[in-house]
């Protein structure tokens, strides 16, 4: 993304009124593997964070997590 980051866009994302999508579920997918890049990642707004190489079944299972959470949550899912 020219001029802006993940982080970046997660934080203007998490700015927005709820019904606006602030609160969409999102997931950092990034090569960056450290406890510093996860923690950068959550603390800019994302719910979860998965470093390359993705496997795929810890992508499905954070993915389900994240709709359990939320499938009671009127804006997200109406």
């Amino acid at each position: 993304m020219p001029n802006i980051d993940g982080y970046d866009l997660i934080r203007l994302v998490r700015k927005l009124d709820p019904e606006r999508g602030g609160r969409v579920p999102a997931i950092a997918v990034t090569a960056y593997a450290r406890i510093v890049d996860r923690d950068q990642a959550i603390e800019a707004g994302f719910q979860a964070h998965i470093p390359k190489p993705i496997d795929s079944s810890i992508l499905v299972n954070i993915i389900a997590h994240l709709v359990r959470e939320n499938q009671n949550d009127r804006l997200l899912f109406s």
